[in-house]
């Protein structure tokens, strides 16, 4: 239950293919549809060696560090972006 209005997405683009703005509408679909699902948080887990762009698009769609894990050979930032206003309330 403590996950059930809480999703994780999973977006991957080609590094070749950033700053074209497929990210940003990818994400923003999954924003929307999952909104529409009554779901209130999305989480995305961001790990890999090229992070950059992906924390700068997920910072520009609103999303906010939640926390993160650096290690010698793997890195990982947990960021969550609130869909609704009651986001931080169970619902009715």
């Amino acid at each position: 239950m403590a996950y059930r209005f809480a999703v994780e997405d999973s977006i991957c683009i080609d590094l070749a293919a950033t700053g074209r703005g497929y990210g940003a509408a990818l994400l923003e679909a999954v924003n929307e549809r999952c909104a529409a699902l009554d779901k209130r948080q999305l989480i995305s887990v961001i790990t890999g060696s090229t992070t950059a762009p992906s924390l700068g698009l997920h910072i520009r769609l609103g999303f906010r560090v939640a926390g993160c894990k650096l290690a010698k050979w793997a890195n990982a930032v947990l960021m969550t972006r609130p869909l609704c206003d009651g986001y931080a309330t169970p619902p009715v």
